[in-house]
């Protein structure tokens, strides 16, 4: 799965580069966004896995 990713600066979409490890940055959530086991996951800073709440709840 590819990932693209915008982001609006004055008035304009701008592609969001993709990491070399293929992810996207977004500064809004101050997360990186990425594909884990064919989903779209969340990570932090660290590279660290976030946890959906059903992961949480098990």
């Amino acid at each position: 799965m590819e990932l693209q990713g915008f982001h609006l600066v004055d008035g304009k979409y701008q592609e969001i580069q993709i990491t070399t490890d293929g992810r996207l940055w977004s500064q809004q959530l101050e997360l990186y966004l990425g594909v884990y086991e064919g989903k779209l996951r969340f990570f932090t800073t660290e590279n660290q896995l976030i946890l959906s709440s059903e992961e949480l709840a098990e």
